[in-house]
Order: structure tokens, then C-alpha cells, then sequence
């Protein structure tokens, strides 16, 4: 039989703590400062839109002929009217303001219809015409033959 007063003493290391407790701790301290000396991932935030309200924009040529309740209410209706002639519905309700940016007029909203969804993006000019609608229908189901329509 072996005796096990020779391997204590072989076993441990520096200041007698065991040489694979010095390895986790020193790699953990090296790990930390490496952390904090890195520089940080650089983050760029997004551009915000710039919203000007009507005085803000005093000497320019377009001027909101709208309230922001009116462009709402014209937004909405050009939504559903487009989403009604294409997928049947009426979806948009009451929903976000319309936003004065950039000299135009623009919303947005999203609904649940059934399983999908609806999404409209309306701008307009100052006065309410060039108008750009759009309805696009968000369907995330799978298309393995899961769901019948």
C-alpha cells in the first residue's frame, strides 16, 4: 500500500493552495481585465426621424393645409380603402397620429386580421394629395401544409 503523506505535499502549489486553483483564478482575473481593457462593440444608434411642426419649418415652401387629426383620419381611410380592395377588410382603426416629416405627412399602423397580420404605410403631401398607400400582409405561418385556408 501506498502512503499519502508524500502526495499532499507534491499536490499543492505557491502559498499551499493547489496549482489548478491558481490556474482558475489567475485565468478568471486575466479574463475580467481583458473584458474591460477591449474596447467596447461600437454601437451607432439608428437616425430618428427629424418631426417638424408647422412653425418649425416657417420660410419653406410646404406648410401642413392639415391638422394632424385630419391626416389621421385621411391616413386611416386610404389604408383601409387599399386594404379592403385587396384583401377585403377594413382593419385600421383608431390608431397613432399622423406625423409631420420632411414636409410630409406619414402614419403607419398594424393590425391582426384572422392568422395574419395587416400593415399600412401612408404618406402624403402637405395638402393631402401625392399620396403613397400601402397594405402588405404579414403571414408568418408555415407553408407545409399545416394550415388550410
Amino acid at each position: 500500500m501506498h502512503s499519502n503523506t508524500g502526495q499532499t505535499d507534491q499536490a499543492k502549489g505557491p502559498g499551499g493552495i493547489r496549482l489548478g486553483i491558481w490556474l482558475a483564478v489567475l485565468g478568471g482575473v486575466f479574463l475580467g481585465i481583458l473584458a474591460v481593457t477591449l474596447p467596447r462593440r461600437a454601437t451607432t444608434e439608428l437616425p430618428t426621424e427629424v418631426v417638424k411642426t408647422p412653425t418649425e419649418i416657417a420660410g419653406r415652401n410646404a406648410t401642413p393645409a392639415l391638422t394632424a387629426e385630419q391626416a389621421t383620419r385621411l391616413a386611416r381611410d386610404l389604408a383601409n380603402e387599399r386594404a379592403k380592395a385587396l384583401h377585403g377588410c377594413e382593419p385600421f382603426a383608431a390608431a397613432a397620429a399622423a406625423r409631420w416629416v420632411e414636409e410630409r405627412w406619414t402614419w403607419r399602423d398594424r393590425r391582426g386580421y384572422g392568422p395574419v397580420d395587416l400593415e399600412a404605410t401612408v404618406d402624403f403631401a402637405a395638402d393631402g394629395s401625392a399620396r403613397r398607400v400601402e397594405v402588405i400582409l404579414l403571414d408568418s405561418r408555415a407553408t407545409f401544409g399545416f394550415w388550410n385556408d
